[in-house]
């Protein structure tokens, strides 16, 4: 199986070489559950979206790399409505360094041929760029269609920054005050571009077979694979210990540290006054409860 790669990247751009493998994987991972290559009538964008609450993540971003902007997408007068934000890069250069590290490295299917089509317009706008200033685009090379493909595990930081991106750790409880927790990572299903390959190597790779579903659910119009695991014992502790490894760095930090709260204390619930502090401990950090 197929591994992240970096020795190209980092022979091309060694002046990031002070930045550990873990966050560049994490990076990858991050991007492809909220990064878009965007193909414009005129101009070509790499784009990372958040709300307000992760905007430091997207700083961060910028801050490592030393290119791009952050810029606020969307305002809103509304109180508790969030704002948008987004990380452009904009720039041959830049796009550049993102394109050479996605290089063989991405994993989601869809990622691939958007890649595969996204250079192709990257690399005709260089060659009409060389042409004009040849002395600013000489060292860009032009880039190749992706061939490879690796694969997460239990070793790597990719599904850390891929659930930053898309997964949600729940607490709360149900009608009848029963406590209910549960880890989720949904995704959009395009026959023709299937993730489950992936979600498999999920599953089975990193939580161990261990109480996970993997399904596929069906409404009217979309159709969404699904990893969850809501077992109070060994399915969450196999969650947990991957997310131990490697830090989540969204907002989603939170919810992971409440939920692996709600657990320790549950397995120490004797009686009802015990499991009331239980309830009102998810009360006062979770807005939206079950």
């Amino acid at each position: 199986m197929n591994t992240f790669c970096l020795d190209k990247f980092r022979k091309s751009y060694p002046e990031y070489n002070s930045i550990s493998d873990n966050w560049f994987v994490w990076f990858i991972g991050f991007f492809e559950g909220d990064g878009c290559l965007t193909i414009g009538k005129k101009n070509i964008e790499i784009v990372i979206t958040q709300n307000e609450l992760n905007k430091h993540v997207l700083f961060e971003i910028k801050d490592k790399f030393m290119f791009g902007q952050v810029i606020v997408q969307k305002k809103f007068n509304v109180p508790g409505k969030l704002w948008t934000y987004r990380y452009i890069v904009r720039d041959f250069n830049g796009q550049h360094v993102l394109l050479t590290l996605f290089h063989n490295n991405l994993i989601m299917p869809s990622k691939k041929v958007k890649y595969n089509h996204f250079i192709k317009i990257y690399n005709e706008k260089l060659s009409r760029a060389k042409e004009r200033r040849k002395l600013k685009f000489c060292e860009l090379k032009f880039l190749n269609d992706i061939n490879k493909e690796p694969f997460p595990s239990s070793k790597d930081s990719w599904l850390c920054g891929f659930v930053d991106a898309e997964g949600c750790f729940y607490s709360g409880f149900t009608q009848n005050n029963q406590v209910r927790v549960c880890f989720d990572l949904t995704q959009k299903e395009i026959a023709k571009y299937s993730c489950e390959n992936v979600f498999n190597i999920i599953k089975k790779d990193i939580f161990k077979d261990s109480h996970i579903s993997l399904k596929k659910s069906k409404n009217t119009t979309s159709l969404f694979l699904s990893i969850r695991t809501s077992s109070l014992k060994k399915g969450l502790f196999q969650v947990h210990n991957y997310f131990d490894k490697f830090i989540l760095k969204t907002s989603k930090i939170h919810d992971f540290l409440l939920q692996k709260q709600v657990l320790s204390k549950f397995n120490q619930v004797k009686d009802s006054s015990d499991k009331e502090q239980l309830l009102n401990l998810i009360k006062q950090n979770r807005k939206k409860l079950f």
